[in-house]
């Protein structure tokens, strides 16, 4: 009697789970099936122009089961509603709950290039790139848009480029600094030095002295200057009558004297004493034994600007770092030093072409001419003379069509030479 009851027992059990199954199954597709009814109601909405409703059903459907194609058809209707917010919302949507969905990055940034949104565009191309969906039309849309650029100063004699929010600029009766509006609110002088800092080197009343930049003078050396360069580092580089001298704030030498020396920047300047060059930090110590038969300085009196300094022993230059330690044994013909990027133009055979930090060559030598990178792109010269613009992958952004440049701050000024004249080209993509 017992058996039987249990027999009846997993009977009534077993029942009761297919049942229960089935009904699960018939829920499911009876789901499903709804979803596929909102999506029929929304295609005849669509087709009698009723978008509103349309836009409700798909997103009734989406609640059922968000798939791409359902986002895909949400975002379409309301484009055809003219509703574009809505658009570029969905279609945001449709990337974040699907990040591998290739046609959405596309669609999406083609929009937003055709309605002037660049930043919005690069930034949906980036992301493309990072889900490794960036396929070789998206790339050219890249760089098309992130690199694109205006002219937005007018010519000047010689141009400098941007490490503050000021940059030197020669003028035909003299020079002065600019802000990135192109506007002199300080005033012109006989002569200057870069803007490296806040505070400025300038000859005024036949001497240097030091301004902030608002124009107020700010400091004046102890002893007669022959030439003076802007703080950097808290610390300014001046020539006196027997030698180069670093003064500190209060116009006092705090190192020196040297017969020759770069600016401080990142901590580390170059000197020369007794004949030989050596490397120093800010307490006028070597950061290595090793001296230096030259060591190369840039046109803003720089050595250093990246952590990196190309210095010679005789044989060509090597690369050394912070710590003074030799990073690669290159002998490089020439080099222009690092600037704001991990690029640094360097020579050998008789071409330029770039090397990264660690002294691994990125883009072989095979240009006429080079400078270091600055916001992502380098320029180069071809044989013809003319500057241009590359990536690092070597691709050409901005064409050669200029007879000077220098390198890109790193939100987007750079100095370019047109004819006989400077002048400031800002990317805007």
């Amino acid at each position: 009697m017992k058996k039987t009851i249990v027999i009846v027992l997993l009977i009534v059990l077993l029942a009761a789970a297919v049942f229960s199954a089935l009904s699960t199954v018939s829920d499911n597709t009876k789901y499903a099936n709804s979803g596929k009814t909102y999506m029929k109601y929304a295609e005849e909405q669509i087709e009698l122009g009723g978008y509103g409703s349309a836009i409700d059903y798909i997103n009734a459907a989406i609640k059922v089961e968000a798939t791409p194609e359902r986002y895909h058809r949400l975002a379409e209707t309301y484009r055809l509603a003219e509703n574009y917010k809505g658009y570029t919302e969905a279609m945001e949507r449709l990337i974040s709950l699907f990040p591998k969905e290739q046609s959405a990055y596309k669609e999406l940034a083609n929009y937003y290039n055709y309605t002037l949104d660049y930043e919005s565009c690069v930034r949906t191309l980036k992301t493309a790139s990072k889900q490794g969906v960036l396929d070789t039309e998206m790339a050219d849309l890249y760089y098309k848009v992130a690199y694109r650029y205006n002219v937005v100063s007018a010519s000047f004699f010689n141009a400098y480029r941007f490490y503050t929010d000021n940059a030197l600029v020669q003028l035909d009766d003299g020079v002065c600094y600019i802000n990135k509006k192109m506007q002199n609110k300080i005033g012109t002088f006989e002569k200057a030095a870069q803007a490296s800092s806040s505070v400025l080197a300038v000859y005024v009343d036949n001497h240097w002295c030091y301004i902030n930049e608002s124009g107020t003078k700010y400091m004046e050396s102890e002893k007669p200057l022959l030439n003076a360069w802007s703080f950097a580092d808290n610390l300014a580089l001046v020539q006196m009558q027997d030698g180069y001298y670093f003064l500190n704030n209060h116009g006092t030498v705090a190192l020196g004297p040297y017969e020759e020396a770069s600016c401080f920047y990142g901590g580390i300047a170059a000197v020369k004493k007794d004949g030989s060059w050596k490397l120093i930090n800010k307490s006028g110590a070597a950061i290595c034994e090793e001296t230096f038969t030259d060591v190369l300085i840039n046109e803003d009196h720089f050595c250093s600007c990246g952590g990196v300094v190309f210095a010679s022993t005789g044989n060509g230059y090597d690369m050394y770092g912070s710590d003074g330690a030799k990073i690669a044994a290159s002998a490089f013909e020439d080099a222009d030093p690092f600037f704001i990027d991990d690029y640094a133009a360097v020579k050998k055979g008789g071409k330029w072409g770039f090397v990264d930090k660690t002294g691994k060559i990125i883009i072989e030598p095979s240009f006429s001419g080079a400078k270091s990178f600055g916001h992502g792109i380098g320029a180069v010269c071809n044989e013809s003379g003319k500057w241009g613009f590359i990536t690092s992958s070597g691709r050409v952004v901005i064409d050669y069509q200029y007879d000077d440049a220098k390198a890109f701050s790193s939100d987007g000024y750079a100095p370019v030479k047109d004819g006989s004249f400077w002048m400031y080209i800002k990317i805007s993509g």
